[in-house]
């Protein structure tokens, strides 16, 4: 898919309620903290990251909770998918597997419904149905200042679980 319907998609994204963007703002050290307890127990963790990396993925998700929180205090489709093209890409160069994102956006699902209202969890969903579908076609991409080149095997090769 292109950067271009990658970007069509993202913008249409609806930015969270302030309620929600409040309340996940608030939830967000929880969810960090039971994300990584999850995937540090999930059977597959070895296969999609090396070991060495355990920490680097704990501070991933704290990351990635801090970064949904900005986002959805105010969203900009060309910066989200910036952001995920460079998050996938610098991840993937670390060693850490594509099919991470399978298992761990599922997982932060989950977590989401179980520890949001109902109200924010439909409204942040979207974001994770959106990173669901695309997180592969952005790992293709380069990021917008051409500094990063295609990642060896992105498509289908090593780094693609």
């Amino acid at each position: 898919m292109q950067r271009e319907e990658l970007l069509r998609r993202a913008a249409l994204l609806q930015q969270p309620s302030a309620k929600t963007a409040v309340e996940f703002e608030g939830a967000q050290s929880r969810l960090a903290q039971e994300l990584s307890r999850v995937m540090d127990a999930h059977p597959r963790r070895d296969e999609l990251y090396p070991p060495e990396l355990r920490e680097l993925m704990r501070e991933n998700h704290v990351n990635h909770f801090n970064y949904l929180n900005s986002v959805f205090q105010l969203y900009d489709p060309e910066s989200f998918l910036e952001t995920v093209i460079w998050v996938l890409r610098t991840y993937l160069n670390r060693g850490v597997r594509l099919a991470y994102w399978e298992v761990m956006l599922p997982e932060s699902l989950n977590l989401l419904q179980n520890i949001l209202t109902r109200e924010a969890y439909a409204e942040v969903r979207p974001f994770y149905d959106w990173l669901l579908e695309h997180y592969r076609s952005a790992a293709r991409l380069r990021t917008r200042d051409g500094l990063w080149e295609p990642v060896a095997g992105s498509e289908g090769g090593t780094h693609d679980g």
